[in-house]
């Protein structure tokens, strides 16, 4: 496939047993990803929070 990757930076809103990944509609359709296409998602913290909940 070889696509270019872009990073994009997200909050997590959710922490839970699955996932899904959301992008926007131009950047999907400009690197050809499809819905329900399986793609590598790499993740990395850029910057600390405090705990919210328990």
């Amino acid at each position: 496939m070889g696509l270019e990757m872009k990073s994009i930076n997200r909050k997590i809103l959710q922490v839970g047993g699955s996932w899904a990944v959301t992008i926007d509609k131009k950047i999907a359709k400009r690197q050809g990803y499809e819905l329900g296409e399986e793609v590598d998602v790499e993740i990395k913290k850029i910057k600390e929070v405090e705990q919210i909940g328990n």
